[in-house]
């Protein structure tokens, strides 16, 4: 199918460079980097597995800095983009979606909806990525942890069309059919919302995040306040990719100012066999902070905010963390523990 993809960093170049080397042709790849762009069309993408296997995939079609102009129309259009850049890529490519085309986003948060507002309802599979992957240099990605990707309908089961498209993706790794793409979602961004912004905020590796304590005892109130939010919207929470169902570390209205030792103990276990697992994945908010792009905690902590406030579940613990990685962002604080420390201290009095 002719497809186009949007965002070629490090999830996009790896989709890109696996697709590639399938055998796909027809494929579009637009990134709003110049150099980037130029480095791919010069060099091709050089991918590196898990495993130290490096291979190199060489675009057919010269890399874009924009969406060409009568390069479509698209059956399949991959929106890997930064989410708050969602609204700007699909705004550059929806006329060139053809009228039964698909729109696959494979961002963090809840990008759906966002997405359906430009494309139309129906026309909007989403896609959970359970792995993580980094842009080394320009053109060269590294798959950083294991994991797969979900694929799924927003309210309603898999179709024909979606398995076509799980087929399409399968050269990038195990691609998993869901019919309840709501939980997996919640799942990923209460996952998100916990290593990958308590990462920004850091500026440390998963594997030195959670070695630190009170990082990990902050995560429980992270992850609890998550579920509490999910349980105001009937969402089940489902795993991702290997990981156990989030809502068992969920802490209790009582836990939450004095866990117990027991409870304490194996939810803070837990957290170090994630640790352990995905000890070398860097955040990729941290990356975009370091690069001077926008935070995509609005769309992660703050989706969570923002929920929380329509059902009327508080949410401190989130809405204290994403003034803190806009601070961060904003250089008016450094990076570090002691926000982390600070805010656990404050939620625990």
């Amino acid at each position: 199918m002719r497809t186009l993809i949007q965002g070629v960093g490090g999830i996009g170049g790896v989709v890109a460079a696996t697709l590639l080397n399938a055998g796909f042709t027809d494929l579009q790849l637009v990134t709003g980097n110049p150099q980037l762009a130029e480095a791919i069309t010069r060099d091709g993408l050089r991918f590196r597995e898990r495993d130290g296997s490096t291979k190199v995939a060489r675009p057919t079609l010269p890399a874009s800095p924009t969406v060409p102009e009568g390069g479509g129309p698209y059956e399949l259009i991959i929106l890997v983009t930064q989410t708050p850049r969602l609204a700007e890529a699909l705004q550059a490519s929806r006329a060139q979606l053809s009228p039964s085309g698909v729109v696959l986003c494979l961002q963090n948060g809840l990008p759906e909806a966002h997405a359906e507002a430009i494309v139309g309802e129906g026309r909007v599979l989403g896609g959970v990525v359970g792995w993580a992957a980094s842009m080394t240099a320009p053109g060269e990605y590294v798959r950083t942890t294991p994991g797969a990707i979900h694929l799924g309908w927003p309210g309603r089961p898999a179709d024909a069309q979606a398995k076509a498209i799980a087929a399409a993706l399968a050269p990038t790794g195990d691609v998993h059919i869901t019919d309840n793409l709501l939980g997996v979602r919640w799942s990923k961004l209460a996952i998100n919302a916990t290593i990958t912004t308590t990462g920004a905020i850091a500026g440390v590796p998963l594997g030195r995040l959670v070695q630190d304590e009170p990082t990990r005892d902050l995560a429980l109130q992270i992850f609890s306040e998550a579920v509490d939010v999910c349980d105001a919207l009937g969402v089940r929470l489902e795993a991702v990719s290997g990981t156990f169902p989030l809502a068992r570390l969920a802490l209790g209205a009582a836990e939450r100012s004095s866990p117990g030792l027991f409870a304490r103990a194996w939810r803070h276990l837990a957290l170090r066999v994630v640790g352990a697992r995905y000890g070398g994945a860097r955040s990729s908010m941290l990356y975009a902070i370091e690069r001077g792009r926008p935070p995509e905690v609005d769309y992660i902590n703050g989706e969570i905010v923002r929920f929380g406030a329509q059902k009327g579940v508080s949410t401190p613990v989130n809405t204290e963390l994403v003034r803190l990685v806009h601070e961060i962002a904003a250089k008016r604080l450094p990076h570090g523990f002691e926000p982390l420390h600070a805010l656990r201290a404050k939620v625990m009095a």
